[in-house]
């Protein structure tokens, strides 16, 4: 009688447990799909922006307890199965060990089958209401970030701080960086910018950008006059700097920004407008940030630059500055061109050609990676890559010096002085100047001293004279450097499945890379079919050991780590959602060479100048992978 209490006692466990992880399922999945119905821009606005889905915490609890009757019943399994060794031979202890194991058969056969019924029925009622269901695979579901897709898929290349970025200073600036000209009087407040500034600077169009404290909606959005605005000469990058502290000294709080569908770029001809955000990102773009309870009053410092310190480069090469912290891109990205018409003289940054008197060479900086990383091309055309872009060249057989300017210091150090020339060196993007560390810098003590009186003179090797300048000396050869780049490996590989929802991709190359063509308009993901998704690329170096008489390690690669929205994973009829990740040919080496041909990782394209472009693993003429036509985005 034992034996027939323990099964009837399994049974009825099994049977209760399933059948209320079922009802469980359907109500609170069903409760997701509710709320989805229901989410809109007004609900973001006075709820704040979701940072994890409802039907991916049920999902997650749901397979919590599906997992925990399987080890349960199959905990069983064994343990009859050990009276079953142990029995001797006795036909009671036998019959009672094969009705414990019918038993616990029987239960992971109900659980399974009603987690089965329960699925069933809830996809087809998803169906019918046009949704779909959370995965029952071994990932948990995804879910599509509302407001997101501008990023990569759209006008959007990057902003500062990142999507779900914590432990941010209260006196941090807000950044975004988009992938056309904008129209100035949609960002900033018209009538506001000082019309004799050499760098403008007004106050925000609090109409279109709104700024809040995510617990209290746009409604409690920072008004016009409480935000200055700033933006670099080519009316892509916007500095959005709070007058007042955000946040709060006692706690840590979630902040938001709204930038609104009113937003305008301009056309090609500079003058006619068009909204930023056209189908399918009509609604504008947002995302959220946790800001910490501290003020950051810890200067910046250069991390590492290419060329390194006293090395010999072919002359095309890009002179690349990677710094500790992301940056003002104000104050590290310019034009200096003395010879134009009208003139630009940005000087934070210097490639000084020791030959010429120190002169510095004419060119372009540009930030990226993040805001952690400027590089400096010149203006001196040499040659063409494979895929037809221009290559410009230092002069060659040359010395040159890398000076990365301190900036002057403002009423409350390490914060710099702000005028209407601007900073007139490197700032973080909490205003604080950078600690250069002197020569190369050695002396580098996070203390923010500002630079010399006489910084323009180019320091001896025994002299002192930087303080916190940072120097770096190199030299170019007489040759353009003409080796291509190939992929060595990609993370997750070719059609991998079960990838983490949340797995960055990774693409190592086997060469330096030119950081500034890591952007999310060359490289991104691509779902089929397509939804709305986030992605941005940052960029990490592939280091060797210094080989002596170098001191410092040697750049033989670059990581490119592809941030990403969640992966959604489901199977809906017959329909699987996949993932490509594209790179295309205008990812260029630190050289300036193109990714042409498409090659690596190694062996999974055998491309030649017939078949340039991999795909998918197989060679292709076309540069695109051919695709059903429903498989395609909406239209603009």
């Amino acid at each position: 009688m034992r034996f027939v209490g323990a099964k009837r006692s399994a049974l009825f466990l099994a049977i209760t447990l399933s059948v209320t992880a079922g009802l469980f399922f359907l109500s609170s999945i069903a409760f997701g799909a509710e709320a989805g119905l229901g989410a809109n821009l007004s609900d973001i606005g006075a709820q704040g922006l979701p940072t994890q889905d409802v039907r991916v915490i049920a999902a997650k609890i749901v397979r919590a307890v599906i997992g925990f009757l399987g080890i349960v019943f199959v905990c069983l399994i064994v343990y009859a199965g050990i009276r079953y060794m142990l029995a001797g031979g006795d036909p009671k202890k036998i019959q009672t060990a094969r009705g414990i194991i019918r038993t616990a058969v029987i239960g992971l056969a109900i659980v399974l089958a009603s987690y089965g019924i329960a699925s069933f029925i809830l996809s087809a009622l998803l169906r019918s209401l046009g949704l779909r269901q959370p995965s029952t695979s071994t990932n948990i579901a995804g879910f599509i970030e509302p407001l997101s897709g501008a990023l990569g898929q759209g006008i959007i290349e990057d902003h500062y701080p990142a999507r779900g970025a914590v432990e941010i200073p209260r006196n941090t600036k807000i950044i975004v960086t988009f992938k056309e000209s904008m129209f100035v009087d949609s960002l900033i407040a018209p009538g506001t910018i000082d019309p004799v500034a050499e760098v403008p600077r007004g106050k925000v169009n609090a109409g279109n950008v709104k700024i809040y404290r995510t617990a209290d909606g746009v409604a409690g959005a920072l008004v016009q006059d409480a935000v200055d605005v700033t933006y670099t000469a080519d009316k892509k990058i916007f500095v959005f700097d709070p007058v007042e502290f955000i946040g709060s000294a006692e706690e840590e709080q979630n902040y938001s920004v709204l930038l609104d569908a009113d937003i305008l770029k301009l056309g090609p001809d500079l003058t006619t407008t068009f909204p930023a955000f056209p189908p399918p990102n009509t609604t504008g773009y947002a995302w959220s940030f946790t800001v910490s309870t501290v003020v950051d009053i810890t200067p910046p410092y250069v991390q590492s630059v290419i060329p390194v310190a006293d090395r010999t480069v072919d002359r095309n090469i890009v002179v690349q500055v990677n710094f500790n912290e992301a940056v003002d891109p104000t104050a590290t990205a310019g034009v200096h061109r003395p010879t134009a018409t009208p003139a630009r003289f940005f000087s934070n940054l210097q490639v000084r050609d020791d030959d010429s008197d120190a002169v510095p060479v004419e060119g372009t900086w540009r930030i990226t990676n993040g805001y952690r990383t400027t590089e400096f091309t010149s203006f001196d055309q040499c040659g063409e890559n494979a895929c037809g872009g221009a290559i410009f060249c230092l002069p060659g057989n040359d010395d040159f010096t890398l000076l990365v300017r301190a900036a002057t210091l403002g009423a409350e150090p390490p914060q710099a002085l702000f005028t209407a020339v601007g900073y007139d060196g490197v700032v973080d993007v909490a205003g604080n100047s950078l600690d250069g560390g002197g020569k190369n810098g050695d002396d580098q003590n996070l203390i923010a001293n500002g630079p010399p009186a006489n910084a323009a003179l180019t320091p001896e090797p025994d002299d002192d004279l930087a303080i916190d300048n940072f120097w770096s000396f190199f030299s170019t050869t007489d040759d353009v450097n003409l080796d291509r780049p190939a992929i060595a490996s990609l993370l997750p590989t070719l059609n991998q499945p079960d990838v983490d929802i949340s797995a960055p991709v990774r693409v190592t190359f086997d060469v330096p890379m030119r950081v500034g063509s890591l952007t999310n308009t060359n490289m991104g993901i691509a779902p089929r079919p397509f939804h709305e998704i986030w992605y941005r690329p940052l960029a990490e170096g592939v280091t060797v050991p210094a080989v002596p008489p170098a001191t410092e390690p040697e750049v033989v690669g670059t990581v490119a780590v592809l941030e990403h929205g969640s992966f959604l994973d489901y199977l809906e009829d017959t329909i699987t959602q996949l993932y490509y990740p594209f790179i295309n040919n205008e990812v260029e080496s630190a050289y300036q060479i193109c990714y042409y041909p498409a090659y690596g990782p190694p062996g999974d394209c055998a491309v030649d100048a017939s078949q340039p472009s991999c795909c998918d693993g197989n060679a292709l003429a076309s540069g695109s992978c051919p695709l059903p036509p429903i498989f395609s985005p909406p239209a603009p």
